[in-house]
């Protein structure tokens, strides 16, 4: 996941034209980097036997809150983009004219 993380950020510097779908790589970075370090720590948790932090109710959370992130990137996706772009061609339309 820190690997994908890492892509993204590329992948966001890399696509300067738009800033909707740079913001987009940005977000899936964060979401993706801090997943991953978080997994890490719970895979290094778990390898060293520590009773409490090292349980698996932690990767049910873990699992739920990459889900919950999911669902906000899906939504900015969905309806933040769109929304975004037709904002950005009703400016370009109004500064035609001044």
């Amino acid at each position: 996941m820190i690997f994908l993380g890492i892509v993204f950020s590329f992948l966001s510097i890399r696509k300067k034209g738009d800033p909707l779908i740079s913001k987009l790589f940005k977000k899936l970075f964060n979401q993706f980097f801090a997943m991953g370090a978080i997994g890490l720590i719970l895979v290094f948790l778990s390898y060293e036997q520590i009773f409490l932090l090292g349980s698996y109710v932690w990767y049910l959370l873990w699992l739920v809150g990459f889900i919950v992130w999911s669902g906000f990137l899906i939504y900015y996706l969905v309806k933040k983009i769109p929304q975004g772009r037709e904002e950005r061609e009703k400016k370009k339309r109004l500064q035609k004219y001044l």
